[in-house]
C-alpha cells in the first residue's frame, strides 16, 4: 500500500527510490509492503474498535447496569420504535419531532419487547448502539487507511475516546446512527482520499446520506460540503453531484413517504415547524459549547477542576485542533494533496458552526462532530509524521490513545446521574397492561409498563408533544397556548396512571391550573418514591 503523503520525487530518481525503500517502510511498494501495511492498519482499526466497545460495555455494566435510567431521549427514540412495532404511526398517532429513521432502524429490536418486555428490548438496543459507535471507529479508520497506520490510529482514537461520543453511545441516541450513515456515504464518495469519479459510487454516497437525513437533520451539513466539492470538479463533477443529490432526496423521500402520506400536516408540523419554532435556550455559553466540541467533558464541574485551569485546557486543545486544520488545509493545497483533507477541514468548520448556532445546544450535539473532527486530525498527524517529526507524532498518538481512554473512563464514571426510581417499585405501583403516561418515557420502558392498550393514548414524548402543541414553547410559556392545554386534557382523559418525575410545575407537561384541576378531580396520589409520583385514576 503506497503512502500518498510521501514527498514527490523526480522521474529520474523515481525507480531508484522505489527499489531502495525496504518492505514495510512508508515509501516502500510491492506485495510485501501492501500486505504488511494492510495487516497493520487492520490491527489498528480492530484495536481501536475494541477500545470503543470496551468503553461502551463498561458504561452499561457499571453501577445499576444497563437497566439504569440514563437519558430522556433514549426513551423517546426507542419508545417510538416500540410504538411502530405495535402498529402505531408517528406524526398521526403520537408526536415525534424528528424524522423516522432511528425508530425504523430499531424496530426489529423493538419486536423483542413482544417476547421479553420493553425493558429487555431497550437494553438490547443500548448494546446495539455501542456496536454502532464501534462501527463508526472502523469506518473512520477505513477512510484514511490509504495514508498510513498512524493516520488510522489518530483518527480512530479521536472517535473512540471523544468524551461526548463515549457518553452518547451509552444508550439510544440519534447521533451515533446519523454518523454511521454519513460515514458510509463518505466511504462510498472517496476513493483513496479523492472524490469518486464513478456514477455508481456517487449514487451510493447519496443513498447513504439520504438514510442519515432520516436519522437527524445534522446530516445535511457534511452532505452539503461533499456535494459542493463534487460540483467544483467541473462539468463531470457537477453531474456526479446531481446524481448524489438525487439519490439522497430519493432515499429520504422513500423512507418518509408512508408517514407523510398518512399524516402530511402532522409530519410538517412536528418535524419542520416545531424545530424552527422552538426557542428554549440551553447551554448559552459559546465558550462552553466550544469546550465540548474540542473534547472537554459535558460536565467539567463534576471533576473539581478550577475554571481558570479548565479555560487553559480548552484553549490548548482548541489550539491543537486549529493547528491540525491548518496543516491539513496546507497539505490539501499541495500538488499531491488529497480532496479528503480539504473536505475534512471545511466540514469541521461548517459543522461546528452549524451545531453552535441554534439557541439550544446539548452535550450529545458535540458527539456528531467526532468522526469529522477525526479526519483532519488524523491526516495532519500523517503529514507531520512524513515531515521527519516521527518521534513527536508517535508520542502524541500514544498519549492520545492512553490518556484519552483513561479520560473517557473518568467521564463515564462521573457524568451519568443515578437512576431516578427503583424499577421494581414502579412495577408494583403501575399494574401490568395498565394505560399509563409519563414525563419520562424511559421510566415506563424499563419497567415494562409502556404498553398502550385499546383506548389509551399512544403518547411517547411528553416534551416534544408540548413543543408541537404550543408552537415551540415549553414550561410556563406553554400555559398561554390553548391548544397545548386542550390536547393535554385529551391525553389525561384517556389515561389510567400518570407517572411524574419532574414535579407538578410546568415543564415537559404544562402543569397549570387547568391540568392540575383535572388531575386532582379524577386521580389520586397512589405511590411516591425518590421524587417520582404515581397518580391513579379514581374509581367511578
Amino acid at each position: 500500500m503506497q503512502d500518498s503523503t510521501a514527498a514527490q520525487v523526480s522521474p529520474r530518481h523515481d525507480s531508484q527510490a522505489k527499489t531502495a525503500a525496504p518492505a514495510g517502510h512508508p515509501g516502500g511498494e510491492g506485495p510485501a509492503r501492501a500486505g504488511l501495511g494492510g495487516a497493520w492498519w487492520a490491527c489498528a482499526i480492530g484495536a481501536l474498535a475494541l477500545i470503543s466497545l470496551g468503553l461502551g460495555v463498561f458504561e452499561l455494566v457499571r453501577a445499576a447496569g444497563p437497566y439504569d435510567i440514563l437519558e430522556y431521549d433514549d426513551g423517546v427514540w426507542f419508545g417510538a420504535a416500540v410504538r411502530l412495532a405495535d402498529g402505531a404511526l408517528p406524526y398521526r398517532d403520537f408526536v415525534l419531532d424528528q424524522p423516522p429513521g432511528v425508530p425504523l432502524l430499531l424496530s426489529p429490536v423493538a419486536l423483542l419487547s413482544h417476547a421479553f418486555g420493553t425493558g429487555e428490548a431497550l437494553v438490547a438496543a443500548r448494546y446495539v448502539t455501542v456496536l454502532v459507535e464501534a462501527a463508526n471507529v472502523v469506518l473512520v479508520g477505513w477512510l484514511v487507511r490509504h495514508r498510513s497506520v498512524l493516520c488510522v490510529v489518530v483518527a480512530g482514537a479521536v472517535v473512540a475516546v471523544y468524551p461526548a461520543a463515549v457518553i452518547t453511545s451509552r444508550t439510544v441516541m440519534l447521533e451515533p446512527y446519523c454518523d454511521l450513515w454519513c460515514l458510509i456515504g463518505l466511504v462510498a464518495a472517496f476513493d483513496k482520499g479523492h472524490v469518486t469519479t464513478t456514477s455508481r459510487r456517487a449514487l451510493m454516497a447519496g443513498a447513504a446520506f439520504g438514510v442519515a437525513g432520516t436519522c437527524k437533520a445534522f446530516a445535511l451539513l457534511p452532505f452539503v460540503v461533499l456535494v459542493v466539492q463534487m460540483a467544483l470538479r467541473g462539468p463531470a463533477g457537477r453531474r456526479q453531484a446531481g446524481r448524489c443529490v438525487a439519490a439522497a432526496a430519493g432515499v429520504f423521500a422513500f423512507i418518509c413517504a408512508p408517514f407523510v402520506l398518512m399524516a402530511p400536516a402532522g409530519f410538517f408540523r412536528q418535524v419542520v415547524l416545531t424545530q424552527l419554532e422552538r426557542g428554549a435556550i440551553a447551554n448559552p455559553s459559546l465558550w462552553g459549547r466550544v469546550a465540548q466540541l474540542v473534547g472537554v467533558p459535558p460536565a467539567p464541574s463534576m471533576f473539581g477542576v478550577p475554571s481558570a485551569v479548565l479555560d487553559d485546557v480548552v484553549f490548548a486543545v482548541s489550539a491543537v485542533v486549529c493547528l491540525a486544520l491548518v496543516v491539513a488545509w496546507w497539505a490539501a493545497r499541495r500538488p499531491a494533496g488529497s480532496s479528503l483533507e480539504r473536505y475534512g477541514v471545511v466540514v469541521v468548520v461548517l459543522t461546528a458552526a452549524g451545531l453552535t448556532w441554534p439557541a439550544a445546544f446539548y452535550y450529545h450535539y458535540a458527539a456528531f462532530l467526532a468522526p469529522f473532527l477525526a479526519l483532519p486530525l488524523g491526516l495532519a498527524a500523517g503529514r507531520l509524521y512524513g515531515a521527519n517529526r516521527r518521534a513527536l507524532v508517535r508520542g502524541a498518538a500514544s498519549a492520545l490513545v492512553v490518556v484519552g481512554t483513561v479520560h473517557a473512563v473518568r467521564v463515564v464514571q462521573t457524568t451519568d446521574p443515578p437512576g431516578l426510581v427503583d424499577i421494581a417499585w414502579l412495577d408494583r405501583a403501575v399494574p401490568s397492561g395498565a394505560c399509563a403516561i409519563t414525563d419520562d418515557p424511559a421510566v415506563l420502558v424499563l419497567a415494562d409498563r409502556f404498553s398502550a392498550p385499546p383506548g389509551c393514548s399512544d403518547m411517547v414524548d411528553a416534551d416534544g408533544s408540548t413543543l408541537s402543541w404550543s408552537g415551540g414553547r415549553r414550561g410556563y410559556q406553554s400555559l398561554s397556548q390553548p391548544r397545548a392545554i386542550t390536547d393535554w386534557l385529551g391525553v389525561l382523559g384517556q389515561t389510567g396512571y400518570v407517572v411524574v418525575t419532574q414535579g407538578m410545575v410546568p415543564a415537559r407537561i404544562p402543569w397549570g391550573p387547568a391540568l392540575l384541576d383535572y388531575l386532582h378531580a379524577h386521580f389520586h396520589l397512589s405511590a411516591e418514591q425518590a421524587g417520582v409520583v404515581v397518580w391513579a385514576r379514581r374509581s367511578s
